[in-house]
C-alpha cells in the first residue's frame, strides 16, 4: 500500500533523482564551459591568473587590512592600557574582520567563474 502511494506522488512531485539532476545540469555545463578556458592554460599562466586574484583582493581589503594591524600594533604597544579601551579596540577589529570578510566574498564572487564559487 505505501508502495503505491510512494509511486503515485512520485508521479505528480518527481523523485529525489530528478529533481536533484534538474538542478546540477546547469552548474555542469558551466563548469565544463569553464574548464574549457582554464584546461588551454599553461602551469605558469594559472600561476599568474592565481597571483593576479590575490593581489586584486588583497588591494579590496587594504584599508581594512591596514586598520587592523593598526589597532593590534596599539594594543600590543601599549600593556598598560584600560580594559575597557582594550575591549573597544577588540571589538572594532571583529567588525572590521567581518567587513574585510564580506569584501573578500564580494570580489571572489566577480573574479572565481560561478561554478567555483
Amino acid at each position: 500500500m505505501s508502495n503505491f502511494i510512494t509511486r503515485i506522488f512520485s508521479k505528480f512531485l518527481g523523485n529525489k533523482n530528478e529533481s536533484d539532476l534538474k538542478l546540477i545540469t546547469p552548474v555542469v555545463g558551466q563548469v565544463a564551459t569553464a574548464y574549457e578556458v582554464i584546461s588551454k592554460l599553461s602551469n605558469d599562466e594559472l600561476r599568474g591568473k592565481t597571483a593576479e586574484f590575490k593581489q586584486r583582493i588583497a588591494k579590496h581589503i587594504e584599508a581594512e587590512t591596514t586598520e587592523i594591524a593598526a589597532m593590534r600594533s596599539q594594543i600590543e604597544e601599549r600593556p598598560d592600557m584600560d580594559i575597557e579601551e582594550k575591549e573597544r579596540l577588540f571589538v572594532e577589529i571583529d567588525r572590521l574582520e567581518k567587513d574585510k570578510y564580506k569584501k573578500f566574498r564580494k570580489c571572489w564572487a566577480i573574479f572565481c567563474p560561478k561554478p567555483f564559487r
